[in-house]
């Protein structure tokens, strides 16, 4: 009986102590440099939802998801096309993409 609890406990901190080591090597996301930002610009992400490979693979490209960033009262949101076209604040558009991570980019000579 021992050793059953002692099984158990060894499972039970060995799952506790990779979750907290992933924790740990997760990369924290980006600080969000709002001052660089331009009402129009375009914001590409990777998706976390279940279409997302497919998108990627049909595309050709690392992301798949795009918003349009503008600036309302002092905060950046971000419109976006999801059922149906819609609008979300930067932080939570963010937060929602894979680890965080996001890319802006800008039209030349605009």
């Amino acid at each position: 009986m021992k050793k059953l609890y002692l099984v158990l406990f060894v499972l039970v901190a060995g799952i506790g102590i990779t979750g907290l080591l992933m924790k740990l090597k997760r990369p924290s996301s980006a600080p969000v440099v709002r001052e660089k930002f331009r009402d129009g610009d375009l914001i590409f992400q990777t998706s976390a939802s279940r279409q997302s490979l497919a998108i990627q693979l049909a595309t050709h490209s690392p992301y798949s998801h795009c918003g349009l960033l503008f600036q309302q009262e002092g905060e950046w949101w971000v419109y976006e096309a999801v059922q149906p076209v819609g609008i979300c604040p930067l932080s939570d558009w963010i937060r929602r993409g894979k680890e965080g991570r996001y890319v802006v980019k800008r039209l030349k000579n605009t």
